[in-house]
């Protein structure tokens, strides 16, 4: 398949059209000039041209939304039907799911969205997961449980497969493991200090966690690390 910008022409994929309507492809013919067909009835080739001569308003010009129903996005403003959604992310080759409003949009840095789709819920919490994994791996360990307590004594090495990736184990909520790049990643790819890592930690999640107080503590760090640093006087009336 040739394809349109280096993309292969899918059945339901949304393109942006030479008109500047949005029309989804239906279905695929088997015709070997134009096998493509689109929702108003229109039929385009593999390279994504209308075959009729005249206008050819219905050539296909930029995807909009791919197959899988992920919209493709290029950068600017957060799309207002995300805010406040729960929505699947597609950054790099990882898809992510999390709250909209937690996920930089603006293009910068790793944190480029490639596409993304608005949920139709939240993803339910899992309770029961941590317990099951923590029965799994003991017993993967020789530990037994006789209704009451476990016993036996572990094996030395945990077996292969059950030790879970930090960065998908949170205590205490999902305000940082929901985010399109934890702080801890930040932190420690940038080799910050304290204070510093302080700061990253407290200014991306007070929306989620404890608001106000939260920009105050981050102000507190950088009064601390511009005392500690840079030897300046204490702020009058400090937080």
């Amino acid at each position: 398949m040739v394809g349109v910008n280096g993309i292969e022409i899918k059945v339901g994929q949304v393109w942006r059209c030479r008109d500047g309507k949005e029309r989804k492809v239906v279905s695929n013919d088997g015709h070997d000039d134009w096998p493509w067909d689109l929702e108003n009835g229109d039929s385009v080739s593999d390279t994504g041209a209308e075959f009729y001569d005249g206008e050819s308003n219905s050539d296909l010009i930029e995807l909009v939304k791919d197959e899988n129903g992920f919209t493709i996005w290029r950068g600017g403003e957060q799309p207002a039907e995300t805010r406040g959604k729960v929505v699947e992310v597609r950054i790099g080759r990882s898809t992510k799911h999390g709250p909209a409003d937690r996920y930089m949009w603006n293009h910068c840095g790793n944190a480029d969205i490639a596409a993304y789709k608005v949920a139709e819920k939240a993803a339910a919490p899992q309770p029961s997961d941590s317990a099951t994994l923590a029965e799994e791996t003991l017993s993967a360990l020789g530990w037994t449980f006789d209704g009451q307590a476990w016993t036996e004594q572990p094996k030395a090495e945990l077996p292969i497969g059950m030790v879970p990736n930090a960065l998908d184990v949170q205590v205490g909520g999902t305000h940082y493991k929901d985010c399109a790049i934890q702080p801890i990643e930040y932190i420690h790819a940038n080799k910050l200090g304290f204070a510093e890592g302080n700061v990253v930690k407290y200014i991306t999640r007070h929306r989620q966690k404890h608001g106000a107080d939260d920009v105050r503590k981050v102000i507190h760090y950088c009064q601390l690390l511009l005392e500690l640093e840079y030897g300046a006087g204490k702020t009058e009336g400090g937080v």
